[in-house]
């Protein structure tokens, strides 16, 4: 598995992040990979 990381704090208490994962063989099963996830996350706090 590969994993990398963005985060940008767009203004305080607030951050942006992107995240990509390269998985290889998903669930210990060789026959469904590899497989690439994308997410994107907004962390807000008060």
């Amino acid at each position: 598995m590969i994993e990398a990381c963005y985060s940008v704090g767009l203004r305080p208490g607030i951050a942006l992040t992107f995240d990509c994962q390269r998985i290889a063989n998903p669930g210990y099963n060789a026959d469904r990979g590899p497989v690439s996830f994308i997410a994107l996350r907004l962390h807000m706090e008060n």
